[in-house]
């Protein structure tokens, strides 16, 4: 959330849990009608978690994430 620009107003959303000893982060940007929605997810080990979510992050932001969160960041 940190890396992408997330806030309370922003329509993004992480969701991460253990999978096979690996874990699995999902990952969202909408616009606030929900009418163009981005979603990815990563696996990784537990002990590279954060450099993952902001792989994930990143991914997500260049598939079109930063197109629809760029308004709401005014």
């Amino acid at each position: 959330m940190r890396h992408i620009g997330g806030g309370c107003n922003s329509p993004v959303a992480v969701h991460a849990c253990h999978e096979n000893g690996q874990l699995k982060i999902e990952g969202l940007a909408a616009t606030p009608d929900g009418s163009r929605i981005i979603r990815d997810s990563i696996l990784s080990s537990p002990g590279q978690a954060e450099q993952a979510a902001i792989s994930l992050a990143d991914r997500i932001l260049s598939k079109g994430g930063a197109e629809i969160l760029e308004p709401l960041r005014k």
